[in-house]
């Protein structure tokens, strides 16, 4: 191994990490190497009221870097911790907050040094973006701590008792029962590969029984806010794990046991996510296929009954629409074919009113406007389990541009399914049982667990 010293510094302006890596030439190591030492900026850091010198680690620490495909070594901590630590000042506007999860941050670093992950990362830009996205949900300092530790006890020999010692007694709780569930999620892995049965009916009922069990063991909501924000960035990652085999039974055990929990906490954004992304894996033809027909609807045929109902918004208690598009995996549970999907089917059309009466006037004017289909399902006055509250309704849209020549075929009205709701109530629908703790309307402990359970998703 030949060439130069490559200097690469990992300085946010809150920390400093300078790191230096020895470049290679081809052919690279699968791993290499590097020492980080302690490097404190004394710049940026009065701005916000912090001192440099508070957030010098005290470790000197090796950290493993598998190079990529061109030989290059990455390392992409650097400003995942600026992100992170900016969304928890942000959030919090609490130094304290910020200087703990930041010793969160070197104490993952240190426990996760010699670890990589099969995107040639180092593995702790994984429990990083964890928390990034717990952070970005405004969850509360420990959630946020919890999900960059939440692997340390389970993979790098860390203790509790470290954890409770540094960090409280409240994230030693949350990271042990984040360990129980990864304990139990890898029992149930090795007991459906030995055992060799494989009917459909079996593992309906056997992911039923581990989804009950998920919510009996826990004791705190935020640990399945951890277990589903660590399961979905797995999934974002998935496709670098090298077996086949073991992706599909990630992206099976996802659809049986992690999307439909996401459903019955109310969080419809991580839930269509992770069902997405799974079924790209265990059904990457049909996936395929249904997201090409639903671009096609969405280029071709949407842009009429929209701009129609964007003039009525106009003169309605609207403040805004939105657009919501089904999951693949949804639509093909529908159990039909894609030449029978008509434009409901892809798409629903959100209205944003300002208040609950208001969407009850916007519903009456709405039916003035556009004939009414079927039913109108009021979960404002009955909300689901879940808490999830809206006004449903299909109306036919005529479009509302004209065939530009004469002799052009007039398009027909199309079948639009409708939501309305006010801003908080779309905030719930999209995060649930996040929004419903942040509303202070749920607990986080056993009984707010117990309060989800039986549920269905939207």
């Amino acid at each position: 191994v030949g060439g130069g010293v490559l200097w690469m510094t990992l300085c946010p302006p809150i920390l400093g990490l300078l790191v230096v890596v020895e470049s290679f030439t081809a052919p690279p190591p699968i791993i290499r190497t590097v020492r980080a030492r302690p490097h404190a900026l004394r710049t940026s850091c009065s701005a916000r009221g912090y001192r440099a010198e508070e957030f010098e680690p005290q470790e000197t620490f090796e950290v493993n870097i598998r190079p990529d495909s061109t030989g290059t070594a990455r390392l992409t901590p650097r400003r995942q911790i600026v992100s992170l630590l900016r969304r928890v000042h942000n959030t919090t506007d609490s130094a304290e907050d910020v200087r703990r999860v930041w010793d969160a941050c070197r104490f993952a670093i240190w426990r996760h040094r010699k670890q990589v992950r099969w995107s040639g990362e180092p593995y702790v830009s994984h429990p990083l973006e964890v928390a990034s996205i717990m952070a970005a949900h405004k969850l509360d300092t420990s959630s946020i701590i919890t999900g960059l530790l939440h692997d340390t006890v389970e993979d790098t020999g860390a203790t509790l008792d470290q954890i409770a010692a540094r960090f409280g007694e409240d994230v030693a709780q949350l990271v042990d029962g984040v360990t129980k569930l990864t304990k139990l999620e890898m029992r149930k892995a090795l007991a459906s590969s030995g055992r060799g049965d494989g009917t459909p009916s079996r593992e309906e009922r056997d992911a039923e029984n581990l989804r009950k069990l998920v919510l009996a063991m826990s004791t705190d909501l935020r640990v399945l806010l951890v277990k589903l924000v660590d399961r979905l960035h797995n999934m974002r990652t998935l496709r670098y794990v090298p077996s086949a085999a073991s992706r599909a039974r990630k992206a099976r055990e996802t659809l049986a046991i992690y999307a439909p929990l996401a459903s019955r906490l109310g969080m419809s954004a991580i839930g269509s996510e992770l069902e997405t992304l799974s079924f790209r894996q265990t059904q990457p033809e049909m996936a395929a296929s249904l997201l090409r027909a639903q671009q096609r609807f969405h280029y071709g045929r949407i842009d009429a009954p929209l701009a129609a109902l964007r003039a009525f918004a106009s003169t309605s208690q609207v403040d805004d629409i939105k657009i919501k598009a089904a999951s693949p995996y949804r639509l093909s549970r529908l159990n039909i074919s894609t030449s029978e999907l008509h434009l409901r089917h892809f798409f629903q059309v959100i209205l944003i009113a300002p208040s609950r009466a208001a969407c009850y006037q916007v519903l009456g004017e709405l039916h003035e406007r556009f004939r009414s289909v079927g039913e109108i399902r009021d979960f404002i006055s009955t909300p689901k389990p879940n808490q999830y509250t809206s006004l449903h309704t299909t109306v036919l849209v005529p479009p509302w541009s004209q065939p530009s020549h004469p002799t052009a075929k007039k398009p027909r009205p199309a079948m639009m399914d409708i939501a309305i709701r006010t801003r908080d109530m779309d905030l719930t629908g999209e995060l649930g049982v996040i929004t419903l703790w942040q509303l202070g309307r749920v607990g986080v402990g056993q009984e707010g667990v117990r309060g989800q359970e039986g549920q269905e998703g939207q």
